[in-house]
This record gives C-alpha cells, sequence and structure tokens, in this order.
C-alpha cells in the first residue's frame, strides 16, 4: 500500500487501508509520519502476506506513527468486495471481515473527527 499523504509527512485525520498492499515506493524518504493509520487486513492474503505485515509494522512504528493493525483470520484478498471469488488465488469476499473492519473504521473516523 502507498500511503501517498500519509507516507510524505502531511498531517491528516486519518488513513485506513482495507486489504491493502505494504510496499513502499523505491526511494522513500525518511519522514515522520504524522497520520494515524488504521490496517484492515486479511492475514491470508497472498498479496500482503505476513512479511509484509512485519515490513510495515516496523516501518510504522520507526516513523513514530499512531498505528493499529486488525487481521482477520482465515481471511484473504478483497475480503470487503461482494464479487470476489476466487479462493484459489486467495481472494473471497468475507461478509463477517466485511462487517467487522467496516464497523472499525467508522469508529477510527469517529474518533479521529471527535478531536478535530
Amino acid at each position: 500500500m502507498y500511503f501517498g499523504f500519509g507516507r510524505s509527512g502531511a498531517k491528516l485525520l486519518g488513513l485506513v487501508s482495507f486489504h491493502g498492499i505494504f510496499d513502499a515506493p523505491p526511494g522513500l524518504p525518511e519522514l515522520k509520519i504524522n497520520t494515524p493509520i488504521l490496517l484492515l487486513h486479511g492475514w491470508n492474503d497472498p498479496l500482503a502476506k505476513p512479511e509484509d505485515v512485519i515490513q510495515i509494522t516496523e516501518e510504522l512504528t520507526r516513523k513514530e506513527a499512531i498505528w493499529e493493525l486488525n487481521a482477520y483470520g482465515h481471511v484473504g484478498h478483497a475480503f470487503t468486495n461482494p464479487k470476489a471469488s476466487s479462493p484459489e488465488d486467495g481472494m473471497l469476499y468475507n461478509a463477517k471481515a466485511d462487517r467487522n473492519a467496516w464497523n472499525r473504521m467508522l469508529a477510527f473516523f469517529d474518533d479521529a473527527l471527535s478531536s478535530f
């Protein structure tokens, strides 16, 4: 996932990633991340494997971000897309993870906006 503004040092109220790809672009400067970040992730996502999750959390910690990771077990990529139906590729809709992730996002933004 390219955080764009988040990784640029910009100050936003919050940034949420649903089943993101966590790769950093090459040549990314070592800037402090000033935006709170919520990662909503299917643990069995073949596009963001556990080692990628470790890498992004280490980057967020190193760059002093306020961050949270919610990982959904037995859930793959595209879990919020009702049309995702390719389990052999690790992409499958999961209604429970979709609902839980959506509710967590709403609470995250509610918290961010309450401090605005």
